[in-house]
């Protein structure tokens, strides 16, 4: 088991640093790979507020204000306060920001696309099967561990 690990960690690592790279450069669109990954939250979210924006990407609020304060000059979101709460701020996609934002997308796809003819057919039916299936695993595995951590901290407050 070590040894494909091992295998799997250099395969991993060389991807990272040559595949990673050229799928997220987005500098042609105005957008920096941490912009383009907010961006894509935003989208998938809807209507977000800066602080679970914040919580979600695991940085502070302030961070987040300047990313949105960039993306916001480049017309792609519209930032608003909250009508019950003005302390609230609020994040929404903006046309231009959703177009972009399918375009920044579609060029990571043609690059993986590009890569991926490398791969006969049956290698990369396998190659996605399995990356779904650690996907999923991956996925249980943090959901285990958050509901670990709550039931630890549920019992020390006692």
């Amino acid at each position: 088991m070590k040894q494909l690990v091992d295998r799997y960690d250099k395969a991993v690592s060389l991807l990272m640093r040559t595949l990673w790279p050229e799928m997220t450069q987005f500098k042609e669109f105005g957008l920096t790979m941490p912009q383009f990954s907010l961006l894509r939250m935003i989208h998938k979210i809807g209507d977000a507020k800066i602080t679970d924006l914040a919580e979600t990407m695991e940085v502070k609020p302030s961070a987040i204000t300047v990313m949105i304060d960039r993306l916001e000059a480049g017309g792609f979101v519209e930032r608003r306060h909250g009508e019950k709460d003005r302390r609230v701020v609020r994040v929404s996609i903006t046309k231009d920001g959703e177009s972009i934002l399918e375009k920044a997308q579609e060029k990571s796809k043609q690059v993986l696309a590009k890569y991926f003819a490398g791969l006969e057919p049956e290698e990369l039916e396998q190659l996605v099967t399995i990356n779904e299936k650690l996907a999923v695993i991956a996925e249980n595995i943090k959901k285990a561990s958050e509901t670990r951590e709550e039931m630890e901290s549920c019992c020390t407050h006692e």
